[in-house]
């Protein structure tokens, strides 16, 4: 009589056991997870045993039980489920008997269940914020924000982000966020434009002229960079280029295999670029103490899981170049700096070696990776760097995550208003004239030179203006001023917002079209160089509270005073492409 085997019985039962609870995650998860889910599930499984590979479900599992509606939602259907979330809050006002804070009381935990971001009540008010909760536009871009964020640490976690899946990100989030650029394209077709002297453009039209166009976008970005290299050779200064990398917990995936990190801790890309903010601002802080104040850009790309890192190039006295990479790498290796390869991996320093080339040209592929692919054949993993580009942006859009960043130097905002003017506008004013006139000509290096400390700002108008949920619109920017004014002779203040447009459909076969896809008809409205819908600038006025959020740290750091946050966020706005 043959002996029975134990241990292969017990090795069937578990892989049936296993079997069957990869079928029940699989049944709440997404179908675009369950193509790669099981293999990944059966080769941990191989590989480190029927314990880890469950944890792997479970992890899942659990990520998507925080995203509280359906993952698969269309975004049809992410609409329908808007809509009802806006009813439900307009019930909660009527049964509170138009008490918007006992309203709001209940309405803040609806939404708090949903994952949303809420409006802040301490610096809206409540009757702005439950307005908003009962908007069915606003809930809109809330869920979809709360799915696409969801559903991306799904496949994170799922290592479906990765040089050998999809790198930089998902395939369906790249996907997804194609479609919402074609429908926010066929949206802008559909508007127009019309001024007071009778000039019409479509939205689209206008768009491509300003830095919302890639190259335009792309050209600005290496004007100023260049820019800062002038004025860093006429200084005697040198440049310096850093790369911050975040600890290996931050990482999802192994740089080389794409196989799952086992150390990691589950973080998203958000919260690894606040982490090297973080970091950022407190080596920012020191810098500021010792003195040293390096000027330049800083570029955030992802890695091919996701992970932020930055590129940092800056430009100093050649005597603050020792301090000021022991003060980085400190703040770079201050959380785990004893991990194995953290020494090497964690903070690069190159010095700038103008024989090889300039500056500008160690940063120019990073710009251009990240807006477009221009001139580039393929990133680090094969990619062709128009893919490589789509994915990025993806990713950037997804995350909400600021690409590129100014440190140093003067305004984006004011240069860019005196590029509105001609030399007849600021003729009598001989100052105002070589900052305009050096603006024009696309000089960044005296422009900064000449508005170094401020001497010309923007100008706001006085207008108080009420938006759709009854709370005060940030003032608009009408023109530029000089502090210097008339010590100089001649005006000190220019508009060079000068003409008035009425922006929306122009016939009712372009609002059909804009209904057909789920949005809401924008109104025929007076604005001022407005050269987006309503839905937009709504939208712009409700990033504000994320604005703040690293506008706090930056101020923190010393790079922009408190007084400052308008001027922040347009360029905030700028670089999140709104």
């Amino acid at each position: 009589m043959a002996l029975r085997d134990y241990k292969a019985e017990a090795a069937e039962i578990e892989q049936k056991q296993a079997a069957e609870y990869l079928a029940e995650v699989l049944a709440v998860l997404p179908w675009g997870f369950r193509k790669f889910i099981p293999k990944e599930y059966w080769s941990t499984y191989h590989k480190a045993g029927f314990y880890a590979a469950n944890s792997f479900l479970t992890s899942l599992k659990d990520q998507a039980k925080k995203i509280s509606y359906r993952l698969a939602l269309d975004d049809d259907q992410l609409i329908n489920e808007a809509e009802a979330a806006a009813r439900m809050c307009e019930r909660f006002l009527i049964n509170a008997g138009g008490n918007y804070d006992a309203a709001w009381y209940m309405a803040e935990a609806y939404a708090l269940n949903k994952k949303v971001d809420l409006p802040d009540t301490e610096k809206l008010g409540v009757y702005p914020a439950m307005m908003r909760l009962c908007d069915g536009r606003w809930w809109r871009r809330a869920l979809r924000k709360v799915h696409a964020r969801g559903l991306e640490s799904l496949a994170i976690k799922a290592n479906a982000v990765n040089l050998m899946r999809s790198t930089y990100a998902s395939t369906d989030t790249v996907k997804r966020r194609g479609e919402q650029k074609a429908r926010n394209a066929r949206i802008l077709e559909n508007i127009k434009a019309v001024n007071e002297v009778g000039d019409e453009y479509s939205l689209a039209e206008l768009a491509g002229l300003n830095v919302s166009n890639p190259a335009i976008r792309r050209a600005e970005l290496m004007t100023r960079i260049k820019g800062f290299e002038v004025m860093a050779d006429q200084a005697g200064h040198v440049g310096e280029f850093y790369t911050l990398t975040a600890p290996s917990k931050y990482h999802s995936a192994l740089s080389r295999s794409g196989d799952r990190n086992p150390k990691f801790q589950g973080y998203t890309p958000r919260e690894t670029q606040a982490y090297l903010s973080k970091q950022w601002a407190k080596a920012r802080a020191e810098l500021q103490r010792a003195g040293i104040k390096p000027y330049g850009f800083r570029v955030v790309e992802p890695h091919h899981d996701g992970t932020p890192h930055w590129h940092m190039l800056f430009f100093m006295p050649f005597g603050q170049v020792l301090q000021c990479r022991e003060i980085l790498r400190r703040y770079a290796l201050q959380v785990d700096g004893n991990e194995p390869g953290a020494s090497k991996q964690r903070f690069k320093a190159v010095a700038i070696d103008k024989s090889r080339g300039t500056a500008a040209g160690y940063i120019a592929k990073y710009i251009a990776k990240a807006i477009d692919g221009f001139a580039l054949d393929a990133d680090l993993y094969g990619n062709t760097a128009n893919d490589a580009a789509r994915n990025i942006e993806a990713w950037a859009s997804t995350w909400n995550i600021r690409q590129f960043q100014q440190i140093g130097g003067a305004s984006v905002t004011v240069w860019r208003e005196l590029r509105r003017l001609k030399p007849e506008d600021t003729s009598a004013n001989e100052f105002l004239e070589r900052v305009r006139a050096a603006a024009d000509r696309g000089d960044w290096a005296e422009y900064c030179n000449l508005n170094n400390a401020g001497q010309v700002g923007l100008m706001l108008s006085d207008e108080l203006e009420i938006g759709r949920y009854g709370d005060v619109k940030a003032k608009r920017v009408i023109g530029i001023q000089t502090a210097l004014g008339n010590l100089l002779g001649g005006g000190d203040e220019v508009i060079t917002r000068i003409h008035t447009w009425t922006i929306g459909q122009p016939n009712q076969q372009g609002e059909a079209a804009q209904l057909e896809q789920g949005e809401a008809a924008a109104p025929w409205t007076r604005v001022n160089n407005c050269t987006k819908s309503n839905e937009e600038l709504e939208k712009l006025a409700s990033l504000q509270r994320q604005a703040r959020g690293e506008f706090s740290l930056l101020v923190e750091s010393g790079d922009y005073l408190e007084s400052q946050f308008w001027e922040f966020y347009e360029e905030w706005s700028f670089e999140h492409g709104y």
